[in-house]
Order: C-alpha cells, then sequence, then structure tokens
C-alpha cells in the first residue's frame, strides 16, 4: 500500500535509538539494506524455520531474514513484482504472496518448483488476513490498482489453493481487515467509503455496516476479540481510533503518526503499537476496554511505517522505507518489555497456629478460594481477596494436599493416616472421612477417567478413588518411596515424578496400569510436574545437588533442556495463556520464572526473592497473583534435621509466625 512520499533526506534524520532504553519497546538491531528504494509493505514469519519475510513492495522483491538476528539471508527477485502481503502456509510449505505488478497482477504462490499465479475476482491483489479458525486467506482485489470502480474481498483454502467465494464492494478502495477466532464474522476496512462492514465470514454475506465517526480513509486495523475491541487508523486526519466490535460506536480516540500503514495489538501487554513514517511508533495502553492512553512515543525513523509482533520472541520488527532516496533502508528490530515485569510482594497475612507445618496449596479459581494443607491445623480455606480464613475443613486434620473436582460438587484432603476427607465445594460442609491406607501425601484428579489417584509413597503405592462418590476403584503398587508431584496428560494418563529414582512414570489411569518409566537424565530428584499439552512438553522441577527446570518431551520422556532454578523446589505451574513457567523454590526463597518462546526455547523472565522456605505455590492465571507459605523457623540441633533437603532445613516452626505470602506483577 503506497501512502508515503519520497523521504529524500531519510539518512540524515536515522539518529541512534539508545538500545536498552527504558520503555515498552528497546532498540535490539537494526539491518541495513543499501541500494533499496520506495516503500516496504508487510511482513510475515514461521517460527519452526526462524524465518522472516518482507515485501518490498518498490523494489520488487520478496526478502527473506533470519528471525533470531534479523540479518538477511537472501532477496528473492523475480518471483514478485509489486508484493504487498505475505501468507506462510507450513503443511504445503508454500507462501501466499499478494500483487499488484506486472502483467498478470496477481496474486503469487511461491514454493517447489516455479511460482504459480492465483487468479482471484479482480488483478491487483492487495490486503490480506488469515483465519487460522477456518484456514482461511481473505483477500482485497480489484479497485483503484486494477482501474476498477468495485474492490473485492475473495476468500480461498491456502492449503488445496481451491477459491470460495467472492463479495464485492462499491469502493475504489479495501484494505485492513480482521476475522473472529470464536465467531464468524470478518471485519473490512472500506476505505473509498469510510466504513466498515461486518460479514458473515461462512458465506460473505453482509451483517452490518458501521460509518467511521470524525474521520476518513480507514485503512489499517487491528482486533482484541477477548475485549471484543477493534483498532482503526484512518488517514484524514491521522487518528487511531477505537471501536466497539459489537455495536461500531467509538471508544476512544487518539491521534496517531502521520504515514501510519499498521496497527498492531498485543494481547499479551494489552498494548497497540502504530509505527508511522514520520518516525516514531506511537504506543497505546489499554486500561480495560473503555479506557486507553498513549503510553510513548518510541523514535524509529523517516519511513518506518509497517511492522509485525513476533509475540513467541517478545519481538517487534519494523521497516523503514527509504521513499526516493537510496539510503536509509533497513529493518529495526524492537525487544518488547512486559507491561508489568516484575513480581512484587503484595500482601504478607499472619494465620494463628500453634505449630505451623504446611505442605500443598491448591487454588479454586472460581470462587478466589486458597485451600492450604496444614497438617496437624488441617486444611485452611483462605479468601485471597479479603485476606481472611473461611474455616478449616472439619475432619481434615494431618491434612497435606486438596483435590477439587467442581463438576461434582467436591473436594478431598489427602491426610497424612492414610485418610481423604470429601467435603462440598460450595459449601465446605465435610461429607465423610475415609480410610485408604496407613499413609497418604497428596492427591491428582484426572478429569478424563474422572478419579483420584493418591499418593502413598510409605507404602509405595497409588490408590485410586471415583471423584463422585469417593468410592475406592483401585491401586498401583510402584517402586518408589518418594511420590512426587504428577499431572494428567489430558488422554487418560498421568505424569508422576519419582523423586528418589531419578525417573518420571506414565500411568494409564483407567487401566490402573504403569505404561511408561522415563530416567530424568540430567535432573536429579524430580519434585514437581507441569504439562504444555498443546506442545507435549513435561516439565519437572528437579530439586537434586544442581536444581534445575527440566523440560522433557511427553511423548518420549527424552529431557530436552534444562534451566537453572533455586534450591528446595516443591513447586511448578505452567500458565498456557502466558506461555510461562513458574517454579518456587524455598531453600534459595525464591521465585523463578521462564518465558517460553517455543516448544524447545526458553528464557529466563525473572527470579524474584520470597522468603526462606516458601516451597509451595498456587497461581491465578487470570490475575497472575502468585499465592506461597512458609513461617518462621530453626533447625534444632537437638532434633534430626532434614538434610536431603538443606544443612539446616528447619525442623521446628514457631507459633503464630504462619503467613501466606500474596505476589502480584509490578510495574
Amino acid at each position: 500500500m503506497k501512502t508515503m512520499g519520497a523521504f529524500l533526506f531519510a539518512a540524515l534524520f536515522c539518529a541512534a535509538i539508545p538500545a536498552g532504553a527504558a520503555g515498552p519497546l528497546r532498540l535490539a538491531g537494526r539491518t541495513e539494506l543499501p541500494g533499496y528504494t520506495g516503500d516496504f509493505d508487510h511482513f510475515a514469519y514461521d517460527l519452526q524455520t526462524r524465518t522472516l519475510w518482507l515485501a518490498a513492495e518498490d523494489h520488487g522483491t520478496l526478502d527473506v531474514f533470519d528471525l533470531e538476528t534479523g540479518s538477511l539471508r537472501e532477496s528473492l527477485a523475480g518471483v514478485v513484482d509489486t508484493p504487498h502481503a505475505v501468507h506462510y502456509e507450513p503443511r504445503k510449505q508454500r507462501l501466499i504472496v499478494t500483487d499488484s505488478g506486472g502483467k498478470a497482477m496477481a496474486t503469487k504462490v511461491i514454493g517447489r518448483g516455479a511460482p504459480r499465479i492465483f487468479r482471484l475476482a479482480a488483478p491487483a491483489a492487495d490486503a490480506m488476513t488469515f483465519d487460522a479458525s477456518r484456514g482461511r486467506l481473505y483477500v482485497a482485489n480489484g479497485g483503484r490498482d486494477a482501474k476498477l470502480h468495485k474492490t473485492y474481498v475473495s476468500v480461498f483454502d491456502p492449503r488445496t489453493l481451491k477459491r470460495l467465494g467472492d463479495v464485492a464492494f462499491d469502493s475504489e478502495k479495501v484494505e485492513g481487515m480482521a476475522a473472529e477466532q470464536k465467531g464468524n464474522r470478518l471485519f473490512v476496512n472500506v476505505t473509498g467509503r469510510n466504513e466498515i462492514a461486518v460479514l458473515d465470514k461462512r458465506n460473505l454475506k453482509l451483517l452490518a455496516t458501521w460509518p467511521v465517526a470524525g474521520a476518513a480513509e480507514n485503512a489499517p486495523m487491528a482486533f482484541d476479540e477477548e475485549h471484543r475491541r477493534l483498532f482503526v487508523i484512518t488517514r484524514k486526519p491521522w487518528r487511531m481510533i477505537v471501536l466497539d466490535a459489537d455495536t461500531g460506536a467509538t471508544v476512544a480516540s487518539f491521534a496517531a503518526p502521520a504515514k501510519c500503514d499498521q496497527v498492531i495489538w498485543d494481547a499479551a501487554n494489552r498494548r497497540v503499537y502504530a509505527p508511522g513514517g514520520e518516525g516514531f511508533i506511537a504506543v497505546y495502553r489499554q486500561d480495560d476496554a473503555s479506557r486507553y492512553s498513549e503510553l510513548e512515543r518510541v523514535p524509529t525513523a523517516p519511513g518506518a511505517k509497517t511492522g509485525i509482533l513476533v509475540p513467541e520472541l517478545k519481538r517487534l520488527f519494523v521497516a523503514v522505507s527509504p521513499g526516493e532516496a537510496k539510503t536509509g533502508a533497513a529493518v529495526l528490530r524492537f525487544d518488547v518489555a512486559p507491561a508489568q515485569p516484575f513480581y512484587r510482594l503484595e500482601a504478607a497475612a499472619v494465620l494463628r497456629s500453634k505449630s505451623p507445618e504446611w505442605d500443598y496449596l491448591t487454588l479454586d479459581e472460581a470462587r478466589g478460594y486458597l485451600f492450604i494443607g496444614r497438617r496437624s491445623d488441617g486444611v485452611t480455606v483462605y479468601d485471597v481477596k479479603s485476606k481472611k480464613v473461611v474455616r478449616t475443613i472439619a475432619g481434615s486434620d494431618d491434612a497435606n494436599a486438596v483435590a477439587l473436582v467442581p463438576e461434582f460438587d467436591r473436594g478431598y484432603t489427602v491426610n497424612g493416616d492414610g485418610s481423604v476427607t470429601a467435603f462440598r465445594l460450595s459449601t465446605l460442609r465435610t461429607i465423610e472421612r475415609k480410610k485408604l491406607g496407613e499413609d497418604a501425601d497428596s492427591g491428582f484428579y484426572d478429569p478424563v477417567t474422572k478419579q483420584i489417584a493418591v499418593t502413598m509413597g510409605d507404602s509405595q503405592q497409588l490408590a485410586f478413588i471415583d471423584a463422585k462418590t469417593g468410592t475406592a476403584t483401585g491401586e498401583l503398587q510402584i517402586d518408589s518411596k518418594k511420590l512426587d508431584g504428577a499431572v494428567p496428560d489430558g488422554g487418560g494418563h498421568m505424569f508422576l515424578a519419582l523423586r528418589d529414582r531419578n525417573a518420571v512414570v506414565k500411568i494409564d489411569m483407567a487401566a490402573h496400569r504403569l505404561d511408561a518409566q522415563w530416567k530424568t537424565d540430567g535432573c536429579e530428584q524430580p519434585t514437581s510436574l507441569a504439562l504444555d499439552r498443546e506442545n507435549a512438553r513435561l516439565f519437572a522441577g528437579c530439586r537434586g545437588a544442581k536444581p534445575v527446570l527440566a523440560v522433557m518431551d511427553a511423548r518420549s520422556g527424552k529431557v530436552l533442556s534444562t534451566h537453572e532454578i533455586g534450591r528446595g523446589n516443591d513447586g511448578i505451574v505452567y500458565d498456557a495463556g502466558a506461555r510461562r513457567i513458574y517454579t518456587s523454590n524455598g531453600v534459595d526463597a525464591n521465585l523463578v520464572i521462564y518465558d517460553q518462546l517455543d516448544a524447545d526455547t526458553y528464557r529466563l523472565s525473572e527470579a524474584t526473592t520470597t522468603r526462606p522456605y516458601a516451597r509451595t505455590m498456587a497461581l491465578d492465571p487470570k490475575t497472575k497473583k502468585v499465592y506461597l507459605v512458609t513461617a518462621e523457623g530453626t533447625a534444632d540441633p537437638a532434633q534430626k534435621i532434614n538434610r536431603a533437603v538443606a544443612s539446616f532445613y528447619p525442623n521446628r516452626y514457631y507459633k503464630d509466625t504462619f503467613t501466606v505470602l500474596t505476589f502480584g506483577p509490578r510495574e
């Protein structure tokens, strides 16, 4: 999309931007592209091959960069004429490139063999958006560049290359589009009419037309589906307008940088980025769905007007178009700073107890109740909002842990004497206490088989109970006295850490059978487990002499990588929404967090100091608050000290020092 005039003196304005400067975006590097003139258009990327593509609109090339370093790998000439938008189809290992140049003025399919032409409703394809939920590409074609008074949106399957339909607009220009992923609507900027068309993406029927109030030439578009908000850039005047995606009403409006040809929604950080050709990126913050503010103007260079966010790498790429000058063309790389970068202690609530002891924490997200296994004090139910104790579950003395089963309105406390105490989740009233064996450590619910697996380390077995009734359903002997963390795989199996065997086992929950046992090479004393089901990655917190987070292939059991954490690990949580792994480590008193960049790439996010012996935790995935517990204690030399954990691990805790810690992300 050509909207920018020449920048004859671009090089004079390309002042150095201080790398590492504080703010939402930090310059990480710049790749110079000498000899380029005119405009760049849009990017695409592929994580698996670590490839970034850029359509060099006026240079007539498709440029290929390294996604990690930003370095130029190659410039493909002769395969495109005037490229605009790029889509990579990984299943077929091919690119779809919209093109308005050459004799054909047609979309190109670039893969194995010679490039092919793909015909749409009209020549001169330009804007394009991919609907991942349906596997469909929507492409704007025709209009002004084709010397037509109508512009079309065509839909096709990029895998089969079958064209599935077209819709015509009485406008010489159609630009930005966005598709719902959890609904059936497609939003289209009908630029020539200053309108947004709302289509049913299944049949391309028009559902609504919304005028863009107070501005004209609505072009780039981005979509926040969670909060039902559209972000639109207009050119007359240059504005960034926030609209209600259900009604089309304007929610907020801000000045936007001139010659802005892209608007980007950063869902993880609740920010909007608008790169402008006048030399800066306008960054807007979403405080809530109805409140926005301009956060910062990040310097770039004249002509830097298109970009792409790679959320998995927390990186923003921006193309600097040189216009008619032959200097200044570049690709800028910015590291995206998290909106809430570090965890800080928000509250420390002291709960009275004569002899504080504890083990595991379980959070009921719906009610905001934290269930704390406090051994001789039973299970304490703590309201995380009011920071007060709601009650103690009756008949739960000697409790180590709690398993919650909301679908049956039940919870089960797992007690050290080998019993479980069933209670109503809605009322917290006890149903019954039932003996299963001579000892018990913890319990884990499998939603597929509707069973709870109760670990009994001293007895070297698992006991299974029906989660709906509490009836015992079977037992499984396991050659280990340290049956620690467990996690269901979502397919009827449970992974279980054997701390004294340096191993993880896979258990068939329906058959009560051990299906596999894997050694955790490089991970001594695996203690806690979490699972990324989408990528089949099993995470283990390892408590050995060199404590690490181990990343395992959940299909083969192979340890793929290890990453340093603190000593005394007893808790691990995977936040699938944020793609983060949290580890709580009591001896070193820290919360060590890793970002998951992709299935096999991990980067330390932070290591926040907590308090000594805060070793177990719970995470609220919505608020991102982390809850830990601890108490003041001493290693009394007159009593046995658990030196397997630490040389001076407390064996006695002081009364009325048991504390619930709340950590939250803060600027």
